[in-house]
C-alpha cells in the first residue's frame, strides 16, 4: 500500500473511532453492538466456595455511539448505570452515572467482560476474584 493511500486511511479509522461504533468480532466476522437488549443478570457470591449464592434480576441494555445505559430489577440486581462502552477482546464498561448509597456499589456493572455471542444473544462474563463473584449477563436483542 502507498503512502498516499495510507495517509487518506488515517483520517477515516479516527471519524470511526471518534463515531464510537462499539464493534466486536466473533467467528471472523464484524458486528455492531449498538441496540436495544433484554435479559437477565445474574451475580453469583462465593463463587469458588462449596456453596455459591446466586442472585438474579431483570436487566435491559441500550448501547449507542459508544455510550450505555443498562436499567436493572428494583432491587439493584443489577443496578442501573450508565457511562460509556469500549468493545475489543472483552466489552468494557466505565459507569459515570450518579448513584444513591442505599446499595452495595461493588455491585454495580463496571469494568472488563468476556462475552460471547450467539445469533442475537450475547452473554457477558466478569469474574471479581478479589470479591470472589461472577457476574452473568444474559441478553437477547430486541427488535
Amino acid at each position: 500500500m502507498t503512502a498516499n493511500r495510507i495517509g487518506s486511511l488515517i483520517p477515516i479509522s479516527l471519524l470511526v473511532l471518534a463515531c464510537g461504533d462499539p464493534t466486536a468480532q466473533t467467528d471472523g466476522r464484524w458486528f455492531s453492538l449498538n441496540g436495544s437488549y433484554a435479559g437477565t443478570y445474574a451475580i453469583t457470591h462465593g463463587y469458588s466456595t462449596p456453596s455459591p449464592r446466586t442472585e438474579v434480576g431483570q436487566a435491559r441494555l441500550e448501547i449507542e455511539a459508544g455510550r450505555y445505559t443498562l436499567v436493572g430489577d428494583v432491587r439493584y440486581v443489577p443496578p442501573s448505570g450508565c457511562g460509556t462502552v469500549r468493545v475489543g477482546e472483552t466489552v468494557q464498561f466505565a459507569d459515570d452515572c450518579f448513584h444513591t448509597a442505599e446499595f452495595d456499589w461493588t455491585l454495580i456493572v463496571s469494568g472488563d467482560f468476556v462475552y460471547t455471542r450467539v445469533g442475537h444473544r450475547i452473554t457477558l462474563e466478569r469474574h471479581d476474584r478479589r470479591l470472589d463473584r461472577l457476574q452473568r449477563i444474559e441478553l437477547e436483542r430486541a427488535g
